[in-house]
């Protein structure tokens, strides 16, 4: 990757894309001591036709939904 910015070599670059299933975390506080947690399931998505970020660590996801509170 070339480096313009200052005067040292040039870094290393990282890239592909991200794929397989996985499950989101991600907790939230409601108020009165209640926290909302979402736990959706996710599947990574390829992309259609010409892929624009294949120089950079990235990848597309569709989530499924579920909301527990708790």
């Amino acid at each position: 990757m070339d480096y313009g910015y200052s005067d040292v070599p040039n870094p290393v670059l990282a890239a592909g894309r991200l794929r397989g299933d996985f499950i989101i975390a991600d907790l939230a506080p409601m108020g009165d001591g209640a926290t909302a947690s979402s736990l959706p399931p996710a599947r990574m998505t390829g992309t259609a036709g010409v892929d624009n970020m294949k120089r950079s660590v990235h990848g597309w996801f569709t989530p499924a939904c579920l909301l527990l509170i708790f």
